[in-house]
């Protein structure tokens, strides 16, 4: 009778086991579909404010040429101003574009008061 119990017992615990196993890897695989779907839709708003700022850098372009005379002289200006946000990007790369993501992606991985 008792072995009977604690093969039961045994049985349960092996099921118990496995569903917070199958649970687990659910939640897991939860969380890095978020984290993918974050990153992609990041990567779709870099992509489509990427295609504004060309156009408008190109109209602004053609603008500042008529202004100023000289289209080379625009198109330049507009080039400096392009290597000048990208130094600063370079140099504070850490503050405005790893932490966020970083801090996305954690709060992503440990938010569990979304339910």
């Amino acid at each position: 009778m008792i072995s009977e119990q604690a093969g039961e017992l045994f049985g349960y615990a092996k099921v118990y086991g496995e569903q917070q196993f199958k649970l687990i890897k659910l939640d897991v695989a939860e969380r890095f579909s978020r984290v993918t779907a974050g990153l992609a839709l990041l990567l779709v708003l870099f992509v489509v404010i990427l295609f504004i700022l060309l156009l408008f850098s190109v109209a602004l372009g053609i603008y500042l040429g008529e202004l100023w005379q000289s289209y080379t002289t625009a198109f330049l200006s507009i080039a400096g101003f392009y290597v000048f946000i990208g130094i600063l990007l370079l140099v504070f790369r850490k503050s405005l574009i790893v932490n966020p993501i970083l801090a996305m992606m954690i709060n992503e991985m440990m938010d569990q008061d979304e339910e």
